[in-house]
């Protein structure tokens, strides 16, 4: 993803730098540098940027995006990054 797509995807998810980088496990000085293009994520980080607006964009075209936020808001305040990656990739709810 380039810089200015993954400052569109966190746009998108209303997250501010520091709830963004708590799903990937980094910190907010870290989506900085990633989002003004001084950086880049590792592969692994970036692919779920890849799969986390794939499956965003289907929860929009099927009506579902407010209920997939309000997965996100529970993981972040809940769960941090290894329930995040769980919800992520799991296939039985697309």
């Amino acid at each position: 993803m380039t810089n200015t797509e993954i400052a569109a995807l966190r746009k998108s998810l209303n997250l501010s730098m520091h709830d963004f980088g708590k799903l990937f496990g980094v910190t907010a000085p870290a989506v900085i540098k990633w989002e003004q293009g001084f950086s880049r994520p590792n592969n692994i980080i970036e692919t779920s940027m890849v799969h986390l607006k794939n499956k965003m964009d289907i929860a929009r075209s099927t009506g579902r995006e407010n209920e997939e936020l309000e997965r996100l808001k529970v993981i972040l305040i809940t769960g941090g990054i290894a329930v995040f990656l769980l919800w992520l990739w799991n296939q039985t709810r697309d």
